[in-house]
């Protein structure tokens, strides 16, 4: 028996010890780089799809019939789309209410000249979720 198998018995011990923790970094490394990358889609896609909609006019501009204003696509008595594509892995839920003069109120009906918009995104979970709130608003005549 060689009198150095003590010594090298006793450096793997030691390497086990600070190996082993640094496998839980990587681990927990890892999942933060993933949260934070499912984050930076989300509210990626809030910002996008609050621009868009902020991008729209107010009321009806077109005669034809067709929808293309806030109030009419966003209605708050009914869940509007997405305005702009979803990728996957990701949800998009888009709330509108008419908001009062002094935005303390905020309701379905009736119709005022200011909107509040909130767009909510998210991944996984419940809890895994950004929410951008934005105003719209009538231009003065």
């Amino acid at each position: 028996m060689d009198n150095r198998m003590p010594m090298m018995t006793m450096v793997i011990v030691i390497l086990s010890i600070a190996i082993i923790p640094m496998v839980g970094m990587f681990d927990a490394g890892l999942r933060a780089a993933t949260t934070g990358s499912n984050y930076d889609r989300a509210r990626t896609l809030a910002n996008s799809s609050m621009e868009n909609i902020k991008s729209l006019p107010y009321t009806k501009t077109s005669p034809s019939g067709v929808d293309d204003s806030v109030v009419e696509i966003f209605d708050p008595t009914s869940e509007g789309p997405c305005p702009v594509s979803v990728p996957t892995g990701l949800s998009c839920e888009v709330e509108t209410k008419f908001a009062d003069a002094t935005l303390s109120t905020f309701q379905d009906s009736p119709q005022t000249s200011q909107m509040q918009v909130v767009v909510q995104t998210g991944w996984g979970g419940d809890t895994d979720r950004v929410t951008v709130t934005g105003l719209v608003s009538r231009s003065s005549p």
